[in-house]
């Protein structure tokens, strides 16, 4: 009994080493990545009050079951999708979430995810790159929150630009409650 009850100790307090040494490596990683001024939505708005945005529901139906790989609702995907007439994408509003876009000139760069409530729930920054064979490439590098705004996880993304979908997660630290960032407006 007594073995067995110094092994389970050794277990457990090896797992509470072990998130805390998530956590501390999550808390070292600078946060909000992010400010409202910095949403497309806020620039636009702001810049015009009277600016007119397109709002519509956008269905979108897949060939094949589970895809998009990381999406984890009802299909037909349907979302609520906010742009300028000029077709910049400002949000996109899923079910419990929102994901406002973010760009530099005219490249989007990144993410905003707040829940109905209003609360920061993720963010994400976009990178570009082009490979040797000459094709693009898109990694998504995002942070998600807990309910007490404290990082939880963070991870890497690839996102295919063909189909717009994250595709793959890569570095991966802590624990995700939601995925958030498995469609793009690229």
């Amino acid at each position: 009994m007594t073995i067995v009850a110094i092994a389970a100790a050794v277990i457990f307090a090896g797992c509470i080493e072990y998130r805390i040494g998530l956590e501390s490596k999550l808390q070292h990683i600078k946060t909000p990545i992010w400010d409202e001024e910095d949403l497309e939505i806020y620039k636009y708005q702001h810049a015009n009050p009277d600016a007119p945005v397109i709002s519509y529901t956008l269905t979108i139906t897949y060939p094949s079951k589970g895809y998009p790989p990381f999406y984890k609702g009802p299909t037909p995907l349907e979302h609520n999708v906010t742009r300028t007439p000029a077709g910049r994408f400002l949000c996109h509003e899923f079910d419990g979430f929102q994901n406002h876009f973010i760009y530099q000139e005219t490249i989007l760069v990144g993410a905003r995810t707040t829940d109905d409530f209003g609360q920061v729930v993720a963010e994400a920054r976009l990178s570009y790159f082009v490979t040797e064979k000459n094709e693009q490439e898109i990694e998504a590098e995002e942070f998600h929150y807990g309910p007490d705004s404290k990082l939880i996880f963070k991870c890497k993304s690839q996102i295919d630009p063909s189909t717009e979908f994250k595709t793959k997660e890569t570095k991966k630290i802590g624990k995700k409650i939601r995925d958030y960032y498995f469609m793009w407006p690229i």
